[in-house]
């Protein structure tokens, strides 16, 4: 269903478009870090319907479709840990609490995040069926004004996709490759980070089922590179992304950076097999 293959062809059309952006932290080295911060930054996922028909929305009803999507600000993130964080039923849910990820105080304001999360629902509502592209790039990444140190080295970005009516939670984490020689779970050299914790050399899992391996970055630019093929008129899929500054990074004890600057845009492109027969004559 995925392929991480992207290959850019005439008439395809920019159909979503998500931006985060981390800006003007101050990284405090504990063993988890706390960020420091104002006006963290925001999210926007935005749609443009044309050519292959793809409609938003946030809840799987599609009640209330949407062409655009934002969070003005996110709050201060703070580093946080996999251990720490809730298992896929609940990340990759549309019901789940709205406070997930956020640090709140006695007032009921939200005073920093550990994890931004967001569930959302991409349908086919033209006639034909639809093919697209995502990708999601580093379009900003500012390093720190007292060490060599960037945000990209401690985050991390999980992406969830799965059919709308799916109970499974398919899901990859990503983060940037390591400049270490480390092993794998069965002795093979890779550049793989750890999702969270190194010991011995070897990741800890933190479910019964996993290594604790990171699928690597696409490149220095890339977080990843997708393509999904074949979403019938009328079909939808589920989708939720999240992502944290992991506090159990090697790159978390080295000295606190600072102004260091992120930014992330995710995009769609959507295209009907009409197209891609169209670019072969």
């Amino acid at each position: 269903m995925v392929e991480l293959e992207y290959v850019k062809k005439r008439k395809r059309k920019k159909v979503v478009a998500i931006v985060s952006l981390i800006s003007s932290v101050v990284v405090v080295a504990f063993v988890i870090l706390a960020f420091i911060g104002k006006d963290l930054g925001n999210f926007t996922l935005e749609v443009k319907g044309s050519g292959a028909e793809l409609a938003l929305s946030k809840d799987s009803t599609f009640d209330n479709t949407t062409s655009f999507y934002t969070v003005d600000k996110l709050a201060t993130f703070e580093t946080y840990t996999i251990k720490s964080i809730p298992e896929d039923d609940v990340l990759d849910n549309e019901n789940s609490s709205d406070n997930l990820g956020k640090k709140i105080n006695a007032d009921g304001e939200v005073t920093a995040l550990y994890y931004f999360k967001l569930t959302y629902f991409i349908k086919n509502v033209g006639d034909d069926t639809a093919n697209y592209d995502l990708k999601l790039k580093l379009t900003e990444n500012n390093k720190s004004y007292n060490t060599n140190s960037s945000l990209d080295e401690i985050l991390r970005v999980r992406f969830y996709e799965n059919t709308i009516s799916s109970s499974t939670h398919n899901q990859v984490t990503y983060a940037k490759a390591t400049n270490s020689v480390r092993h794998d779970s069965d002795g093979n050299i890779t550049n793989s980070e750890c999702i969270g914790k190194e010991t011995d050399g070897l990741c800890d899992s933190y479910l019964s089922d996993t290594t604790g391996e990171t699928t690597p970055f696409y490149d220095s630019e890339t977080v990843f590179k997708r393509s999904y093929k074949g979403l019938k008129a009328g079909d939808s899929m589920r989708y939720t992304i999240v992502f944290w500054l992991e506090g159990e990074d090697p790159e978390c004890k080295a000295e606190k950076p600072q102004g260091a600057t992120l930014k992330l845009d995710m995009s769609y492109e959507a295209y009907t097999a009409e197209a891609i027969d169209d670019t072969q004559k």
